[in-house]
């Protein structure tokens, strides 16, 4: 199962043992021999909880595997350096930062958002933000792909200066689970400008021709939204949540989603479907 197609015909090249590393990583990957898609190693990671770099590593290492064990030897990697090469490339670059910025708007802290599927229902997951900076910053969470998403997207919101900002991500109600149940989602934020009126009313009435405008000033970070199976997630949901906040009750037909978040004070924060807190 480690030999190279080619030996049949007694052919051995200098892509030869490529075959055999792709079999052993994909091995490593899955547990199997056997021809697996990028999507269905994802999938297997589900379970655990994986910021963007490592998702995009799992990516990557599959997509060489998939490469070493192509038939024809000729479409396989060029060589170890090219496969070493990527997998540096890789580790070493989680998401972008424009030209000339020197530190990110709103930080992280996670890159991957996990959904435990149910059918005919919505799931929510927290994704938290925070600006550290002393301006306010306004954001666009989208998906990259130009199909339908399986989550209620585009959402935009502005966070205050120096402030913790959770935004509840929500699914549509699915009967059944999509066939795309990875997809790449894009967090945009962008500093706004007060006293800039047109500025203002732009992002307030068109949000995208905000972003458009402002160029390379738009940070952007990607991150992974992964819709599991029931069982696959038992803890990972509740890990990017603190202990403090908890989603007590949903109002469907105010569209309300209602978190207690101090229970000494007996607070409640009450966001809507678009992310505004109240």
């Amino acid at each position: 199962g480690y030999l190279a197609p080619e030996f049949t015909n007694y052919e051995i090249t200098h892509k030869f043992g490529l075959y055999g590393l792709g079999v052993i990583i994909m091995e490593m990957l899955t547990g199997k021999k056997g021809y697996h898609t990028v999507e269905n190693v994802l999938e297997g990671w589900s379970n655990h909880i994986l910021d963007i770099s490592e998702c995009a590593q799992i990516q990557v290492c599959t997509e060489i595997a998939i490469e070493c064990t192509k038939a024809d030897p000729t479409k396989r990697p060029a060589s170890m350096k090219h496969i070493i090469d990527r997998l540096l490339e890789t580790e070493f670059s989680t998401h972008v930062i424009p030209e000339g910025g020197t530190s990110e708007l709103l930080l992280l802290h996670q890159f991957a958002l996990y959904f435990p599927f149910e059918p005919n229902k919505v799931v929510m997951c927290p994704l938290q933000l925070t600006n550290n900076t002393d301006k306010h910053v306004a954001f666009r969470l989208m998906d990259k792909s130009i199909k339908s998403s399986f989550l209620l997207l585009p959402m935009y919101g502005l966070v205050p200066p120096n402030t913790p900002y959770t935004l509840i991500v929500t699914t549509q109600v699915n009967e059944e689970l999509p066939q795309k149940y990875i997809i790449d989602v894009i967090l945009h934020s962008a500093t706004l400008i007060l006293g800039d009126d047109e500025h203002i009313n732009t992002l307030r009435s068109q949000p995208d021709n905000f972003f458009q405008e402002m160029g390379n000033a738009v940070q952007e970070v990607k991150l992974k939204a992964i819709y599991t199976l029931p069982g696959k997630i038992t803890t990972s949901l509740s890990k990017p949540m603190s202990p403090t906040i908890k989603i007590i009750c949903k109002v469907e037909f105010f569209h309300m989603y209602s978190l207690d978040v101090n229970q000494a004070k007996q607070w409640i924060i009450v966001g809507d479907e678009n992310g505004n807190a109240s």
